[in-house]
């Protein structure tokens, strides 16, 4: 602000002695005058110079340091959305994309969404065997996170939504050159996308310097149990539910799913189509280790995993009072 100051100052002067200078040639007055306000009116020229180099050069300071500052924002905006430890986009991300797409779902009728949810098997004795990070369970997630995104499209969202828990959000084109997909072929899409997953996280290699022969085993046996809910928006209509409700039942749904496949008598590693999603159809899908869910509520998912209320609560939740 200073130099602007006196860059102006030095602007008002050398106005003055310009018109000084008219004055003097008007009224004929002497060449030793004429010189020494010439030479005058040339210092302030320079100096006017000067602060104009001065101004440049501040100029582009500023503009660096607001360069700077709209980068650390953007970092800051993107470190509240992207999990640290996988750099996948996180809980937060994944909420907002589902709320998103709803909300939006009147604009671009006929489409449809898989929302897949995924949990890992035979995590927790691994991550308790190598202990949390470096060469432990987080280098592990960050392999199968890596893993996923093999899978996932960029236009779609892979994220990591809590400890070992993985969601994705797909879109599913309803017109394709002109044709009409069914019901059934868009679900036998996310079962195809589904399966993709679980084979390349049952095929990896996942290894890890120094490991121990029981270590390598127990990376072998990780998997996943995934869970699907497929939501589908006609031409014209948004779903009569309010939009929040529907993004928390679509995703509770795909992870009710995933629970089902997790814990279900036989082994994990396998796909469930949510009940919302069955019911919505004319067969049970059908495939290598794919099954229907028969739990479509919390209350059904606690009954059959035989957990209270209270098991399912999330850190800063009050405990549930049971009758």
């Amino acid at each position: 602000m200073e130099e602007i100051r006196q860059s102006s100052t030095d602007t008002l002067h050398l106005q003055l002695r310009v018109e000084d200078l008219h004055l003097i040639l008007e009224h004929g007055i002497d060449q030793e005058a004429v010189i020494a306000l010439i030479a005058d009116i040339r210092g302030k020229v320079g100096n006017l110079e000067e602060q104009k180099i001065k101004l440049e050069a501040l100029l582009q300071r500023k503009e660096s340091e607001l360069g700077q500052a709209e980068e650390r924002v953007e970092e800051l905006q993107k470190e509240t959305v992207t999990d640290k430890i996988t750099g996948l986009p996180n809980r937060k991300a994944y909420d907002e994309r589902l709320a998103d797409i709803i909300s939006k779902s009147r604009r671009r009728p006929k489409t449809a969404y898989a929302v897949i949810r995924m949990d890992l098997d035979n995590f927790k004795p691994v991550n308790e065997s190598l202990g949390h990070g470096g060469e432990g369970g987080d280098k592990v997630l960050k392999m199968v996170a890596e893993a996923m995104q093999k899978i996932i499209r960029r236009a779609d969202l892979v994220a990591r939504v809590g400890g070992d828990e993985f969601g994705a959000i797909i879109e599913i084109p309803v017109q394709v050159n002109g044709q009409e997909r069914t019901k059934e072929k868009i679900v036998d899409i996310a079962i195809l996308v589904a399966q993709k997953l679980r084979k390349e996280i049952e095929d990896n290699p996942f290894v890890l310097e120094a490991n121990d022969k029981a270590i390598l085993v127990m990376l072998k046996a990780i998997t996943i149990s995934i869970g699907i809910d497929v939501i589908f928006f006609e031409e014209g209509s948004l779903p009569s539910r309010d939009q929040e409700v529907l993004a928390q039942t679509t995703d509770g749904r795909a992870d009710t799913a995933s629970l089902y496949v997790k814990h279900k008598e036989n082994p994990k590693n396998g796909i469930a189509i949510s009940q919302g999603t069955r019911k919505q159809l004319m067969f049970d899908p059908v495939g290598d280790k794919v099954y229907v869910s028969p739990l479509d509520d919390p209350d059904a998912l606690r009954q059959f995993l035989g957990k209270t209320p209270n098991d399912f609560k999330r850190p800063g939740d009050k405990a549930i009072e049971e009758n």
